[in-house]
């Protein structure tokens, strides 16, 4: 598998993989926890702090999701 950017964080391993999606897989197994199919391409990231993962799509917008489950927005509104 081919993958544009990295990153490590609970347990789960997060890649932007090739069509431009996020996916989480499991450090321990590989197994595919969750993916990122709805929106823009992923463009930039990921990241991940605060429970959340963060990355840029080709809007310009920066996005979060539950690291965890992949679901979104990972941030509450105030």
């Amino acid at each position: 598998m081919l993958f544009r950017s990295i990153a490590t964080a609970g347990g789960l391993v997060y890649l932007v993989l090739p069509g431009d999606r996020l996916a989480a897989f499991s450090a321990a197994d590989g197994a595919e926890v969750w993916r990122y199919t709805e929106g823009d391409r992923v463009t930039g990231g990921p990241a991940v702090a605060g429970g959340g993962v963060y990355f840029t799509d080709n809007g310009g917008w920066l996005c979060a999701l539950d690291a965890l489950t992949g679901d979104g927005p990972a941030l509450e509104d105030e």
